[in-house]
């Protein structure tokens, strides 16, 4: 099981175990350890086949690595990748996703996480050593004004075509904002815990394929402003707490004019 109760797919947890490993292992491995620790649960209730194994890595060649007989991680950073509900994403308009994922969550292109030639505030919010894995930041973000970025820990973990879109760019950054007034409520709140309507989690919702329920935006007044179906959330929030990581800096709050001859 993943946080917030969204259970692992198949290759989730082959990748979990293979991590947790920190080894090659075979298909037999993998089965058992799967198996033994119910990672992963197929329709059917049967314990998950050594075939069912070797067909997944098969179909995921940028996530595995068979050599020998033995099972790898493809990616070094061991990240547990989530996949897109296909039957999601057959009927979303990709197009669509598309344009507001390259638009308004992909900032330019050209290396735009290398700081040489930003201002000094830019440096400090886009530094590596400033990222934290998303899962991990819900105690540390401020309760003040600021600016945040949003990244993925490998361009690998993203479905198609937004892969492809950010290793022609070279870059893992996929979103900045601005919380005017609070950076918890704005980025932990909104945009990464679902309360209330975040811009980024909507958008990443989209990408991952999942969409609202059929009609149930009928009659509203904001159609922008949809809601996923009540399991959704959760499985959102479980593949962004593993595959995207954050940083923010902290901004002062404007202050109101007041002139030197006003008492």
């Amino acid at each position: 099981m993943t946080s917030g109760g969204a259970k692992l797919t198949l290759h989730q947890a082959m990748r979990q175990v293979l991590r947790l490993a920190g080894r090659p292992m075979t298909a037999r491995e993998l089965a058992d350890a799967i198996n033994g620790k119910g990672l992963y649960s197929r329709a059917d209730g049967a314990p998950v086949p050594t075939s069912q194994i070797h067909a997944r890595a098969k179909n995921y060649p940028d996530l595995f690595v068979k050599e020998e007989g033995r099972l790898s991680l493809a990616s070094p950073e061991g990240s547990v990748a989530a996949s897109p509900p296909a039957s999601n994403l057959s009927t979303y308009p990709v197009t669509a996703v598309q344009k507001t994922w390259r638009g308004a969550v992909f900032p330019s292109s050209g290396n735009a996480h290398r700081p040489s030639s930003r201002p000094a505030a830019e440096c400090e919010l886009l530094a590596d050593a400033c990222f934290r894995r998303v899962g991990s930041i819900d105690p540390l973000v401020p309760n003040t004004p600021g600016i945040y970025a949003i990244r993925v820990i490998a361009a690998a973990v993203l479905p198609e075509p937004f892969r492809s879109h950010a290793l022609s760019r070279d870059d893992r950054l996929i979103y900045v904002g601005q919380a005017k007034t609070s950076l918890r409520k704005r980025l932990v709140d909104q945009e990464l815990r679902a309360r209330g309507h975040g811009t980024f989690f909507h958008t990443m919702g989209a990408v991952l394929g999942y969409r609202p329920p059929r009609g149930s935006s009928v009659g509203t007044a904001n159609q922008r402003n949809y809601r996923f179906s009540p399991s959704d959330p959760a499985r959102i929030i479980a593949w962004m707490d593993t595959n995207l990581e954050a940083s923010w800096i902290e901004t002062r709050p404007r202050m109101p004019f007041t002139s030197p001859n006003r008492r």
